[in-house]
């Protein structure tokens, strides 16, 4: 016997056995087509064929002796059959017990229901174990139509009995596969065989096209579902966006609250700009000697009555130190010939020079060093590289060391910044114009 193919099963669809059944039906009818042809031509044909599907007096009297088994039914009867009649699951045991019986032991078969099915026909054109096995399992299966179809003899009661169990079968799924086989194996049965099949499929469309109308109804309607579902999440989720919006300005005006309350309870604030000048700076030359003079009690005039100009510059130094007096200034970039003249500049308003070429010639590493000491950076951008610019505004920003920032490297724009020390106050950050 041939057996299927040891493949995965792949489960048949709906619209693959429509295909398959339109196929069919579309062959049958061009068969029909071609008898009844034939027929016309031969009359004589006809009418013998006439008194054969419509048995006389003496036919019904006596009646065939014996009814067609599967073996001896068509193929495209016998699929029918099979596919109607059992389950797949069912098919594939049957066939495997009958197998298993044959061959003297257990058989497992693989691949599709469409290889099972081909398999199984390929071996039902002769009797032989699976042709019976398979007989008598249709037998015991449609039992009752076949004891109500036995004892009748007229082709026509046949027939309506067909027709009523097509179209008004309680349940259909049961009944048209046992009212089929027992109108196929009836003795009178091969005259309505063509008519039958042809109806059969015709309610297996049916069936095919209802079931795949529920399909999409389903589908649709699953859509739906998940479509209203998707409208409530996304209100619910607009409503948990406005409360959460709510809650947050709630938030922010209490924290509003809280931060008005703190100020109010907090004393007076200091200015949180550095100063320019130092907290230890050395106190003037003037003020010392007022100070050992007033110790002493030679107390010297007031710098208001002295008269001339060198009395009023000591009157205005003593009023307003240079906010570079007793500072570590960092000089980074400049004019290499020039850093002399910083140096006296910067010397010269009692500071204290250091300078670092911002990494053109010296080593960038020592730079560290230099800025931790400063307490005021100067630097002119556009002698150093990038490494060295970002490292000393990060350093600034991070410790809060004034930083005066000069675009261009020369002694006029070196000198207004020094001047501006007076007015202008840089934070860390920021970046002062020269």
């Amino acid at each position: 016997m041939h057996s299927p193919s040891l493949t995965t099963p792949e489960p048949a669809t709906p619209a693959a056995c429509m295909a398959a059944l339109i196929c069919e039906n579309a062959i049958l009818a061009r068969h029909l087509a071609a008898a009844q042809a034939r027929c016309q031509q031969l009359p004589d044909t006809a009418g013998a064929a006439a008194s054969v599907a419509t048995p006389g007096p003496a036919a019904t009297a006596a009646g065939p002796a014996r009814r067609r088994k599967l073996h001896e039914l068509p193929a495209h009867a016998q699929d029918l059959l099979l596919a109607l009649s059992f389950k797949p699951a069912t098919l594939r045991s049957e066939i495997e017990k009958a197998l298993a019986r044959l061959r003297g032991q257990p058989v497992q078969l693989l691949g599709s229901e469409a290889d099972l099915l081909y398999s199984a026909l390929h071996d039902m054109g002769k009797r032989n174990g699976l042709t019976e096995a398979l007989q008598r399992r249709l037998e015991t299966r449609h039992s009752v139509a076949v004891r109500r179809l036995a004892p009748l003899r007229d082709a026509e009661v046949l027939r309506q009995i067909w027709l009523a169990t097509v179209h008004e079968a309680a349940r259909p799924h049961e009944d048209i596969p046992a009212m089929l086989w027992a109108l196929l194996t009836h003795p009178l049965g091969a005259a309505q065989e063509v008519r039958a099949l042809a109806e059969a499929r015709t309610w297996v469309f049916a069936q095919a096209r209802k079931g795949q109308a529920a399909e999409d109804l389903a589908a649709a309607q699953r859509v739906s579902d998940l479509q209203a579902e998707l409208g409530r999440l996304q209100e619910r989720l607009q409503q948990q966006q406005a409360e959460h919006s709510r809650a947050l300005a709630q938030v922010r005006q209490q924290a509003a609250t809280w931060v008005g309350e703190a100020r109010r309870c907090q004393p007076a604030a200091t200015p949180t700009a550095p100063t320019w000048v130092s907290m230890h700076a050395p106190r003037p030359r003037a003020e010392a000697r007022s100070a050992v003079a007033a110790a002493s009690g030679n107390a010297e005039p007031p710098a208001s009555k002295a008269s001339g100009p060198e009395p009023q510059a000591a009157a205005r130094t003593t009023a307003a130190p240079s906010p570079v007096q007793g500072r570590r200034v960092l000089c980074v970039g400049g004019i290499q010939h020039a850093v002399s003249r910083y140096r006296s500049r910067i010397e010269t308003l009692g500071g204290r020079f250091e300078h670092h070429d911002g990494g053109i010639h010296d080593n960038a590493h020592g730079l560290e060093g230099r800025l931790a000491r400063a307490d005021l950076v100067i630097c002119q951008a556009g002698c150093i590289n990038h490494a060295a610019y970002h490292r000393i505004k990060q350093h600034c920003q991070r410790t809060g060391t004034p930083c005066l920032y000069l675009e261009r490297a020369s002694l006029s724009r070196f000198d207004r910044a020094l001047q501006g020390l007076q007015t202008t106050v840089s934070g860390p950050g920021k970046n002062p114009a020269p």
